[in-house]
């Protein structure tokens, strides 16, 4: 439908879930490390703390990719043989590429899975073991998520055209998955606000405008070949647009006034104008990397540049409505209190 294929759309929510666990896994290692460094040995765990929180995204997001995983891999008949007189041969598909990367990303995958429910464990019944040795469990799992990230898992024209697509991929890490992460830990945070968070926002500020750059250079690196004038491709450098004034203009500036505001009024909870500009920023950056990121798979895809336009308007209104639903939610729960 509009030139949207199912497995598309699986492989989108597999990329989503992906970015998300790798950005946990990243700024976990992050936030830990900064922590330990730290001469404050209070401040040291309140970072340690926001660490361990990144484990309840964490979770949900490997788990997810792996259902993905498993639902392509079905979909695009990966493991799938056909035997005859002792001879087996894989069938051809219209999706033998993506069966044949599967393939050889299964052992890597289910190391990634195997070790999550491992941790699972741990956290559930080991967590204090596991609070002491989490800078290895995420470092561990950034590991293997890189390697699925930026491992030639299948053959190339070029040497530009696989640093390209690793660059295009793993920049997914900084970019979709840490908006999705600082979004999370606001949530998580704003009920116990300390000077922590304003430092946590400038982190992925910056991580996420590093991973624009990425982006850039992996985009640059095969220019010539590779863009054609679409709506779809104007959209995207549309939305790339979007990004950088909302940085610039939203970001940036809220996370000084979230600081000046705790110097000011020496307060724990943030207003509800300024809490309402910082949704308002975030969902606008949600919806503008989640659509790039769908629409980087949505290769014939039919809709028109308004129409796409009109389109990422409602998703940011609809992801604004259900960030204030969670939000209150979590807060009439007392989640994080």
């Amino acid at each position: 439908m509009f030139g949207i294929e199912l497995i598309e759309l699986l492989v989108f929510f597999k990329t989503v879930g992906l970015a998300v666990a790798g950005a946990a896994s990243f700024w976990g290692v992050v936030f830990i490390f900064f922590g330990r460094a730290l001469k404050d040995a209070h401040e040291g765990a309140l970072w340690h703390g926001v660490a361990q929180k990144l484990l309840w995204l964490f979770f949900p997001a490997v788990f997810f990719f792996g259902l993905m995983w498993l639902i392509i891999a079905v979909q695009a008949c990966a493991f799938c043989v056909a035997g005859h007189e002792g001879i087996s041969l894989a069938p051809e598909t219209a999706y033998s590429e993506l069966s044949f990367i599967l393939q050889k990303q299964f052992s890597v995958f289910f190391l990634l899975e195997l070790a999550s429910l491992a941790v699972l464990f741990l956290f559930a019944f080991k967590r204090r073991f596991l609070f002491s040795h989490l800078r290895w469990v995420y470092g561990f799992f950034i590991t293997l998520i890189t390697i699925i990230y930026i491992y030639p898992w299948k053959e190339f024209g070029s040497i530009s055209e696989a640093v390209s697509i690793s660059l295009h991929s793993w920049h997914s890490i900084l970019t979709l998955g840490s908006v999705i992460t600082v979004d999370f830990i606001y949530i998580a945070l704003r009920y116990n606000l300390r000077n922590i968070l304003p430092k946590l926002f400038s982190f992925i500020t910056v991580g996420i405008w590093v991973g624009l750059g990425l982006d850039f250079i992996g985009a640059g690196i095969v220019f010539g070949e590779e863009f054609v004038a679409t709506p779809r491709t104007l959209f995207m450098q549309t939305l790339i647009g979007v990004i950088i004034i909302n940085g610039v203009l939203l970001s940036g500036p809220i996370a000084r006034a979230v600081l000046a505001f705790q110097k000011r009024m020496h307060a724990e909870v943030i207003s509800l104008k300024l809490h309402r500009i910082i949704g308002i920023s975030g969902v606008i950056s949600l919806g503008a990397w989640s659509s790039i990121t769908a629409l980087d798979g949505f290769r014939s895809i039919t809709f028109s540049y308004q129409e796409l336009f009109l389109i990422y308007i409602v998703l940011v209104v609809f992801l604004y409505i259900s960030r204030e639903f969670v939000d209150k939610l979590a807060g009439r729960l007392k989640v994080w209190r």
